[in-house]
């Protein structure tokens, strides 16, 4: 059978019944109270219009208009005076009230916020006796949404472009709080959860890698007209993530024409002197600078808007590794957005977006992430390699106003990227790597090489209804995301895999290969209903289902997840006037999304061998002990999905009317885990659920994060800053997605021993301010300052005939890193008055002042072999030294010109 083939998942009864009900509940939505959609790219607005004495004013007209909004939306008060205006661009907006008895009343300068509710409170309307001319109120930006329960940070362009970030749009994730970096090359950890937990969209469009998970398109933040993330409590429309979901949009066009021109540069001499650990090597010369610019405006005025821009980067630098002369590492990438916005009537409109960021490098470094280099490496060809990397993304987005309180919307997006590594030399593809654990050297070839093409095809349904007191809300998704997988690491196909020597009669080889296309299946469905009881109470209510269906090479169904039923619910309660305080909690079951390359590994033509040898296998490779694993048989298994359970409880209250206090307490109880381990009796690698059915022999996968959060905030025109501290606990024997869900954790029995304890990224206290100051003249500041304190370490030591860890004392009890503090800064200088046709900003980035670079990750193994009574031995010398170390001092010049 062509293992390319495209087959339908054949979805069991269960699965179909789960299918079913929720879609029957979303198609009658659709002409009954209906719902909206998966990701929101835009804000809300609400309200309750009063007379003077205090009554409710029906049927008061509402008309919203700003430079973001193709035409004008508007709206009619009810019989109790309340009125909402949804899906509005982010942006800042005009709101006119008016009725034939009353004066009218405009408010400028109201804010809407990206997946957020603005309220205006009750706005009172005089009496019109006689003619007067119409009120303007200046509206100040509300502190408080009072809608929902969700938990997170939104972030306008204004603001974070006047902050010190990396150039990718990731980087600002780091700004909320409960999350941190993790400084082992993924993105951020959010509430606990690894990076790999994370997931991403662009103009509601799904951009999370299908292969891992955890990253996305690199987009600069230039390309970024607002971010919103969110870190916990997300209604039943949000899914699928385990980490925290990051929504951004991209600017659009405009009734004017926008131009705007951008570059930055960096080299080595804007460089402090680095701290180099063991592994980190000699920091050398380099150059990295990227430069670009947009347009946009009108084809059709209030009618056709565009929008593009292009930023290609490149890095140079020379690598300067121990044993090694310098060898030269480099990338390049282009990286470009595109966007057209369609008023195609009245009550559609359309867009349709273009992204990407193909990318190639040279790369200089241990391979597939394998630690190393060690303390000499003696031959290039083990470190060197060239990679491709990024893609693209095409997606259609339309909204129709059905009727007055009727919202539908559709959508379809395709991505697709790619992922190669390959070695740069014969020797390189040809001979595996070799690390010697004894004496700190690496050596050979490259051990394997990677072609791996993932694309995702994906719709949407939804629709959004408001009757009376209740905003109803359901949709359905349906996505299909696919790899195509040549990863060849020996194992009877090309490159020799990976050798480590503990001592002269320790040797392990370990060798693998994985080809094929795999397909992962995912139907998603969800119901909702928000209902506000009175002003002051809302209660949140909705029902989530996620399926998972994974087709093997053959086309067939090899692994169902079906029981992803997800409960929501959140209380919010606002006493006294509008948005001054608010209490809310939430409880909800969020279950994780399959990645598509693990553990879709194992239904590719797939064989793992670990050999174990008394001697050097380059001399002889006879002899040697072999676990010999193949890919899973054809046939089907179910598992259950990998979930937690989420408890929060919040207050948050103006102290003034620029100014926000907020207190949450979060719970997260991780109910079952999805992931890869040995099954002895069937001598090879299954798929299930640790401590039950055919890993009944492994304990049950535990991961309890709890946490603390304290939040001061304070908005502006001159000065606005944001602070946080968060207080937590992340314990248990499962760190979270680690390599998808075919991590090492669980891959053998000998593995868990000892396993439960404070986690990687257990950090107690993590302390966060940034603050933005405009001064006049044009000069304004931005400042960015944490501090956290260390993660556990570990003691680990070697486990026989394995190339494979175990703790050799409780998880997380040898000790904590150093604690850490960072500060940077961001000054700029306007050029030109904003009125002017021609301005422009000059920036000067300062990354890490006063940089203490204390370590930030040690080694943690503590013997490399064991003796023939079981004991450790071969002890590691350089046990808890330092890894890696907090990046040194750098600047970075920039430049921005609009006109």
């Amino acid at each position: 059978m062509n293992p390319n083939s495209n087959h339908s998942p054949q979805l069991n009864a269960k699965g179909w019944r789960a299918a079913w009900v929720l879609l029957s509940l979303c198609c009658m939505s659709v002409f009954l109270p209906a719902a909206a959609h998966a990701q929101q790219v835009d804000g809300s607005l609400e309200g309750s219009v009063l007379d003077a004495s205090g009554v409710a004013v029906n049927e008061a007209h509402v008309v919203v208009e700003g430079p973001q909004l193709l035409g004008k939306r508007d709206a009619l008060s009810g019989r109790d005076g309340s009125f909402r205006v949804a899906s509005l661009p982010v942006g800042r907006y005009s709101v006119r009230v008016a009725h034939l008895a009353y004066q009218s009343v405009t408010l400028e300068r109201v804010s809407i916020e990206l997946g957020a509710t603005t309220s205006l409170g009750e706005l009172r309307l005089e009496s019109k006796v006689v003619q007067l001319p119409k009120v303007v109120v200046s509206a100040r930006r509300p502190a408080i949404d009072p809608a929902t329960a969700t938990m997170g940070t939104t972030l306008s362009a204004e603001t974070f472009q006047a902050l010190p970030t990396d150039r990718r749009f990731r980087s600002i994730v780091a700004l909320a709080p409960q999350a941190n970096p993790s400084f082992t090359g993924e993105d951020v950890n959010i509430a606990g959860m690894t990076g790999e937990g994370n997931y991403y969209f662009i103009d509601g469009v799904d951009v999370t890698d299908p292969a891992m998970g955890g990253t996305s398109i690199n987009l600069p933040y230039d390309f970024v007209q607002a971010i919103e993330i969110k870190t916990g409590a997300y209604d039943a429309e949000y899914g699928r993530a385990l980490g925290g979901i990051v929504n951004l949009v991209t600017p659009s066009g405009s009734n004017e024409y926008h131009r705007q021109m951008f570059g930055y540069y960096t080299d080595h001499r804007m460089v402090g002197r680095p701290a180099n650990s063991l592994f980190e090597g000699t920091a050398g010369d380099f150059s990295a600078y990227d430069f670009g610019g947009s347009l946009g405006g009108p084809l059709v005025a209030d009618r056709l808007w565009w929008f593009g821009a292009y930023n290609p980067t490149s890095d140079t630098r020379d690598a300067i590794v121990p044993g090694l002369s310098t060898h030269q590492s480099w990338g390049r990438a282009q990286r470009f957005a595109g966007k057209l916005a369609w008023r195609a009537s009245d009550q559609t409109r359309v867009n349709l977006t273009v992204l990407g960021d193909p990318e190639s490098r040279r790369i200089v470094g241990a391979p597939f992430g394998m630690s190393g280099p060690p303390a000499m490496v003696l031959n290039e060809d083990a470190v060197v390699a060239e990679t491709r990397d990024g893609g693209a993304v095409v997606a259609l987005n339309a909204t129709h106003q059905l009727r007055s309180n009727v919202i539908l919307k559709a959508a379809l997006s395709s991505l697709d990227k790619r992922a190669w590594i390959t070695p740069q030399s014969a020797q390189g593809n040809d001979e595996p790597y070799f690390i010697d654990m004894e004496t700190g050297t690496a050596s050979g070839g490259y051990g394997a090489a990677q072609k791996n093409h993932q694309q995702r095809l994906a719709g949407k349904l939804s629709a959004t209804m408001f009757t009376g007191h209740h905003t109803w809300k359901s949709g359905f998704e349906y996505q299909d995301n696919a790899i195509t997988n040549d990863t060849q690491a020996g194992a009877g196909k090309a490159h020799g895999g990976w050798i480590y020597r503990s001592n002269d009669s320790t040797y392990q080889w370990f060798q693998a290969y994985g080809v094929g296309t795999v397909h992962l299946r995912l139907p998603t469905a969800f119901v909702q209903d928000a209902w506000r009881l009175t002003n002051h109470v809302r209660v949140n209510a909705g029902l989530r289902w996620d399926g998972n269906y994974l087709v093997d090479r053959f086309g067939k169904t090899a692994l169902r997840v079906t029981d992803g039923w997800q409960p929501r619910l959140g209380l919010v309660v606002s006493p006294g006037a509008p948005n001054t305080h608010k209490f809310s909690g939430s409880y909800g079951r969020y279950f994780e999304q399959l990645p598509t390359q693990s553990p879709g590994y194992y239904f590719f033509d797939s064989k793992q061998l670990y050999m174990s040898f008394d001697h050097d296998p380059r001399v002889d490779p006879t002899g040697g002990d072999t676990l010999a694993i193949q890919g899973v048989p054809p046939g089907s298994t179910t598992a259950h999905g990998e979930y937690y359970d989420e408890y929060s409880l919040g207050y948050e209250r103006a102290l003034r009317s620029s100014m926000k206090f907020g207190v949450r307490g979060t719970l997260r109880d991780m109910g079952q885990v999805v992931e890869d381990a040995y099954n002895a009796s069937l001598n090879t690698f299954v798929i299930g659920n640790p401590g039950e059915g055919a890993l009944a022999a492994y304990p049950r996968a535990t991961h309890r994060y709890s946490a603390l959060e304290f939040t001061l905030a304070r908005t502006g025109e001159r000065a606005e800053w944001a602070g946080s501290y968060v207080l937590s606990r992340n314990f248990g024997n499962y760190a979270g997605i680690v390599s998808g869900n075919a991590g090492p954790q669980f891959d053998f029995v000998e593995t868990t021993a000892n396993a439960t304890g404070y986690l990687p990224n257990d950090r107690r206290h993590v302390l966060k301010v940034q603050s933005v100051y405009r001064a006049p003249y044009g000069i304004s500041m931005g400042n960015t300052v944490t501090w956290a304190s260390g993660t556990p370490i570990s003691e680990l030591g070697a486990i026989p005939g394995l190339s494979y860890t175990s703790f050799l004392s409780p998880r997380g009890s040898a000790g904590r890193t150093p604690s850490l503090w960072d500060w940077s800064m961001r000054l700029a200088h306007s050029v030109g008055p904003d009125a002017e046709r021609v301005h422009g900003k000059l920036t000067l980035d300062l990354f890490h002042l006063l940089s203490p670079r204390r370590a930030v990750l040690v080694d943690q193994q503590h013997y490399y072999s064991v003796d023939g009574l079981g004991q450790p031995t071969n002890e590691n010398a350089a046990y808890q030294s330092p890894t890696l170390y907090q990046p040194a001092f750098n600047a970075r010049f920039g430049a921005t010109f609009e006109f």
